[in-house]
């Protein structure tokens, strides 16, 4: 692919949802060595937050859709 594969970004929807939420699996690992999160959670809190019915601490209403528009070149 070369330079065609340059800034491309390939994600499953899952690990889409985790950078949207800022969520992480260092973050959630418990002592037991399992990794305690709920994607079907994950993946809705991702939608609400892509529609603005959810709010990021520090992040203005359209900011956080402002940036993914950016950064996939939308």
């Amino acid at each position: 692919m070369g330079t065609d594969a340059i800034g491309v970004t390939v994600l499953t929807y899952h690990g889409l949802a985790m950078r949207l939420t800022g969520t992480s699996f260092a973050d959630r690992l418990t002592s037991d060595g399992d990794v305690g999160i709920d994607f079907n959670e994950l993946i809705d809190q991702a939608v609400r937050l892509l529609k603005g019915d959810e709010d990021l601490p520090g992040l203005l209403q359209d900011e956080l859709r402002d940036r993914v528009s950016a950064y996939f070149g939308g």
